[in-house]
C-alpha cells in the first residue's frame, strides 16, 4: 500500500493508466490506511494498540508493522463492505482543513522516511512542494482574475498552502516540524486544551482487543 497519496498533477496524468479492477481473492499488502479493522487479538501489542505519540493520521502503519512482527500476515478483503456513516467535516472548514492538511503530511513524511529511508522521503516531499506551488499560484491567479468569489477554490487554495508551507518547514526542520505539528493539532482538535493521556494500559486476552486499566 501507498504511504500518501501522490501530488495532484501527477495523478492527472497517470489516474488513466492506474486504473484497475480489484482482485476478487485476498490480497496481501504491508499494510492498510484508514480503512475498518478486523484484528486477531493474539496479534495486539501487550501495551497500547496505536503509538500514543501520534495523534491523528498514520497509525495504521504501527499497528500493522506490530501485526507482522508477531508472524501474522495482512490482507485487503475486496469483497467486504462497509458503511461509514460520519463525514469528515474539516473539509468545509478552512483552518481546520490547513491543520489536518499540515499534520497528513508531516506523518505521511515520517512513516515514508521510516519504510523507505530518508532520501525517497525527501525526493517524495519535494514532488509534493512542487505540485502544490504550482496549484496554489494557479488558483490565486485565477481568483485575481476572477469577478465571482469561489468557497471551493478559496478551500482548495487553503489546502495546496498548507502543503506548501509544510513541505518546506519539513526540508528545513524535519521531525522536530511533526512534533510541533502533531501537537498544535492535538490541541486544535481538542478545543485549544492538552487532552489527559490514560494510564498505562494492556490488551485483555480474555476480554477482548480493548484497553483495560492495569489497576
Amino acid at each position: 500500500m501507498k504511504l500518501s497519496h501522490s501530488p495532484s498533477l501527477l495523478q492527472r496524468f497517470t489516474s488513466k493508466r492506474r486504473q484497475t479492477s480489484l482482485p476478487s481473492a485476498p490480497l496481501e499488502v504491508p499494510w492498510v490506511w484508514g480503512t475498518g479493522f478486523v484484528v486477531r487479538k493474539e496479534s495486539l501489542a501487550q501495551a497500547y494498540l496505536f503509538e500514543e505519540d501520534t495523534f491523528l493520521f498514520g497509525e495504521e502503519y504501527s499497528l500493522c508493522c506490530t501485526i507482522k512482527e508477531k508472524g501474522y500476515k495482512v490482507f485487503i478483503l475486496p469483497s467486504a463492505k462497509m458503511h461509514h456513516h460520519v463525514s469528515v467535516t474539516f473539509k468545509y472548514n478552512a483552518r481546520s482543513l490547513a491543520v489536518a492538511r499540515k499534520l497528513f503530511l508531516a506523518v505521511s513524511w515520517r512513516l515514508r522516511k521510516r519504510h523507505y529511508g530518508l532520501l525517497v522521503a525527501t525526493l517524495n516531499l519535494l514532488l509534493h512542494l512542487l505540485d502544490a506551488l504550482l496549484l496554489w499560484m494557479a488558483l490565486t491567479i485565477k481568483d485575481l482574475l476572477g469577478k465571482e468569489q469561489n468557497q471551493r477554490r478559496r478551500l482548495m487554495r487553503t489546502h495546496y498552502g498548507a502543503l506548501v508551507i509544510a513541505s518546506l518547514a519539513l526540508l528545513v526542520w524535519g521531525n522536530k516540524y511533526w512534533v510541533a505539528v502533531n501537537s498544535a493539532a492535538q490541541r486544535f482538535f481538542n478545543g485549544d486544551t492538552d487532552p489527559v493521556r490514560p494510564p498505562v494500559t494492556r490488551v485483555d486476552r480474555q476480554e477482548g482487543p480493548w484497553p483495560v486499566n492495569e489497576n
